[in-house]
């Protein structure tokens, strides 16, 4: 009866420490469902503005006259 008592307590032990990593698993799932649904997947990309990022305005040209920042 005491080795049924320890197999008892063993596979109670074996299915809580499941049922943890499961219900972590679900909660990340969940979690990461909720980031897709909270993703605005209309929203046109904009480009940067490297003169408010930079703190700069105006052209700025190499030695040829050619803008430093045209890169097309």
């Amino acid at each position: 009866m005491l080795y049924l008592n320890k197999m008892n307590e063993k596979m109670k032990n074996e299915m809580d420490k499941a049922f943890e990593d499961f219900s972590k698993a679900c909660d990340k799932a969940i979690g990461d469902c909720q980031l897709f649904i909270d993703m605005d997947i209309n929203k046109k990309p904009t480009r940067p503005n490297y003169d408010e990022m930079w703190n700069v305005s105006g052209y700025y040209n190499d030695d040829e006259g050619n803008d430093i920042r045209d890169r097309d």
